[in-house]
């Protein structure tokens, strides 16, 4: 794992051990971390970017692939606050 400050860093350093795959779920660091302009010209260079989400963001409209996210209708484990109690 890396600290998401530097994750345009890691992805645009040359060399071996850089990072070159990027899986999100459910989150937007475009808009999240420091430097998001860096990171979204950044995530372009990635060889496979995978969001799993429930919505098109700034980040996951750079992915390879967008898998849907299971909304709290589609689980078995409804939090209390929609289960009537």
């Amino acid at each position: 794992t890396y600290p998401a400050a530097l994750i345009a860093e890691e992805i645009i350093t040359p060399g071996d051990g850089q990072l070159r795959a990027l899986f999100v779920t459910a989150g937007n660091p475009v808009l999240s971390v420091p430097n998001g302009p860096m990171l979204e010209k950044a995530l372009d260079e990635l060889d496979l970017l995978v969001s799993l989400d429930l919505y098109v963001n700034e980040t996951n409209s750079h992915a390879d692939y967008v898998l849907p996210a299971t909304t709290f209708l589609e689980r078995y484990d409804v939090p209390f606050s929609f289960a009537n109690c």
